[in-house]
């Protein structure tokens, strides 16, 4: 969970930083991560955030370095509009889906209109379209705006080297009829107070948060 958020914030603080030509560096981003949020600090991960830095901006420079060439005249504001078209870590409410007044969309495309969840695992399930699902419909009953496709991101780094994986899927009339059912199972269970089980799943994880509530 801790690489899970170190991931996230790494891979928005990245764009932002591009986007807004802040030249951050990693080691300025390490010394000021929010760590009491995220718990004790991990000097054991740092060598893997640095890659995940370093390929990020790696791969901005690089369609920076595409869009100067097609696009010659135009400013450098209008190029870091499109070479980073994203709404990173959008604040938004869900109230109107009876979800959560404050959500953060992981990524949203505003020239491409696709709503990204980063994953933090190499493991696919899959619920996991659940999440960028989400964030679409909550996305659409805000700013009234279609959006139909959706993409699950699994960043990992292993054995030293960076995995990306994506998922990329039509928001279909039945996945989001399996999300409405998933909220109402939900919503359930907080409003009826239940005990939701132990998950299907055999092999839970012994890191998970949970894991002594279950099997304590």
């Amino acid at each position: 969970m801790i690489v899970g958020k170190l991931f996230h914030s790494i891979v928005s603080d990245c764009l932002q930083s591009v986007r807004y030509r802040q030249n951050l560096s990693f080691d300025v981003w390490w010394q000021n991560v929010r760590w009491q949020e995220i718990g004790e600090k991990h000097d054991k991960v740092i060598d893997s955030c640095r890659q995940v830095w370093d390929f990020m901006h790696k791969l901005c420079d690089a369609q920076l370095a595409e869009l100067s060439c097609s696009q010659p005249y135009a400013t450098e504001m209008d190029l870091l509009s499109t070479a980073v078209p994203f709404l990173v870590e959008h604040k938004i409410s869900g109230e109107l889906l009876g979800l959560s007044d404050i959500l953060s969309v992981d990524c949203f495309d505003y020239l491409r209109t696709i709503m990204f969840d980063l994953k933090v695992t190499s493991i696919k399930e899959d619920w996991h379209r659940l999440s960028a699902l989400g964030y679409a419909l909550v996305f659409e009953s805000i700013h009234e705006v279609p959006v139909d496709i959706c993409c699950t991101v699994y960043l990992g780094v292993e054995n030293g080297k960076i995995s990306v994986q994506k998922d990329l899927f039509f928001a279909n009339d039945e996945l989001r009829q399996w999300w409405l059912e998933e909220r109402d199972k939900k919503l359930e269970i907080v409003a009826e107070r239940k005990d939701p089980g132990k998950p299907e799943c055999s092999q839970c994880k012994v890191y998970c948060q949970y894991y002594k509530v279950c099997y304590g």
